[in-house]
């Protein structure tokens, strides 16, 4: 009789037990949690075992401490190409985590920061009733282009965006209804260069002047 019930798990696996050993050894895996996991790490040996060639085994004998130490060894290994495993899907990760912190950091704030030469100023009030907020401009190949954050603009009408340059000329860059809000983003663009450019003024319908920006 064995003393030490480890030593047959090897054979319980293999089905090396007689009957009566079988039973002692389940009850003792009831308890035994170490051997409750390798006997679920080894439960899919004896179907490949089934598909082995026996020309290829060993047909030397081994006694039950040698199966044991061999099945110990291969579930060492097995644990080990596991553990490697796990590691190398955590680099991955932690690999994939730093790229995606570097696409960040590199992409994203070149979507947020202005062109060269962008400049925003503040719109002011002309009139009591009239406009305020910013213009951003930003200088372009073909002239200017021009972003309005308006705010506090009257509830109806149309509203004219014009822009003048050094010269004392005028263009109109943009045109539109009145928003509900009375609040809104503006999209507008002029042929004047950016450096060129003197003042914009958003006039209504009457051409009163609602806010300007003098640069």
């Amino acid at each position: 009789m064995i003393d030490e019930p480890h030593v047959l798990l090897g054979a319980y696996i293999l089905g090396g037990l007689d009957a009566e050993e079988r039973g002692r050894f389940e009850v003792h895996l009831k308890e035994c949690a170490q051997c409750r996991a390798q006997a679920a790490d080894f439960a899919p040996l004896p179907a490949l075992l089934s598909k082995v060639d026996r020309a290829d085994l060993d047909t030397q004998p081994t006694d039950d401490g040698e199966s044991e130490l061999a099945l110990r060894d291969m579930l060492a290994a097995r644990r080990a190409a596991a553990t490697r495993r796990v590691r190398h899907r955590v680099m991955l990760a932690a690999c994939a985590a730093v790229l995606a912190a570097v696409a960040l950091v590199l992409v994203i704030p070149r979507g947020d920061t202005a062109p060269p030469g962008t400049g925003t100023f503040a719109m002011h009030s002309v009139v009591a009733a009239g406009a305020s907020g910013s213009v951003t401009l930003t200088p372009k190949p073909w002239g200017t282009a021009i972003v309005l954050d308006l705010k506090q603009l009257p509830p109806d009408g149309v509203f004219t965006l014009r822009t003048m340059d050094d010269s004392g000329q005028m263009q109109p860059a943009a045109t539109w209804a009145a928003m509900p809000t009375g609040a809104g983003v503006v999209q507008g663009a002029t042929s004047i260069p950016m450096p060129k450019l003197r003042k914009l003024n958003i006039v209504d319908a009457d051409n009163t002047v609602l806010a300007s920006v003098e640069r």
